[in-house]
């Protein structure tokens, strides 16, 4: 999207080459949860199997409802917005393009508001928009805790750890 928006400027942007700093093992296609359940059974007590049991809670958390559509009046209200910046951020080594890349952008997050990730529309007089967005909101809350116990999972990860039990 930057890319498309600073075409035919006179200005110089550099953007960082995110795509080269994501492992080829990241590009490739994503086992299906049936085969990571399969493997899964064969693989015994090891950090492996952690890892992997962290996996499929991620899946299954972020599964269990669908981002609320947005409607007409709601993406006129936001159509000068800035994109969202993402919740998580997975950097594959210290310093790499990823990372630099988000820093660059977060300078600016608050140049436009707001900037949205999850807009979820709520009439408090209609008992099933709140029903409906207190359920997304508690199913955002389990993805990032699930998010988060895989992150701390992960090697190389373990002096971000905080105090808390994985």
């Amino acid at each position: 999207m930057l890319r498309e928006w600073i075409e035919g400027e006179e200005e110089e942007y550099e953007i960082a080459d995110v795509a080269a700093s994501t492992p080829a093992c990241m590009k490739q296609k994503p086992l299906s949860s049936g085969s990571l359940r399969h493997i899964l059974r064969r693989v015994a007590g090891t950090k492996v199997r952690a890892i992997m049991e962290a996996t499929l809670e991620l899946h299954r958390a972020s599964k269990r409802a669908r981002r609320p559509p947005f409607i007409d009046n709601m993406r006129e209200q936001l159509a000068d917005s800035n994109p969202p910046l993402p919740s998580v951020l997975v950097v594959f080594s210290e310093s790499d393009a990823i990372e630099a890349h988000f820093d660059d952008e977060s300078q600016n997050m608050t140049e436009a508001s707001p900037e949205p990730n999850l807009i979820i529309p709520l009439n408090a007089a209609d008992h099933g928009t709140v029903k409906i967005a207190f359920t997304t909101v508690a199913v955002v809350c389990r993805t990032l805790a699930a998010a988060t116990r895989l992150i701390d999972l992960m090697p190389g990860n373990e002096r971000y750890q905080s105090d808390r039990d994985i």
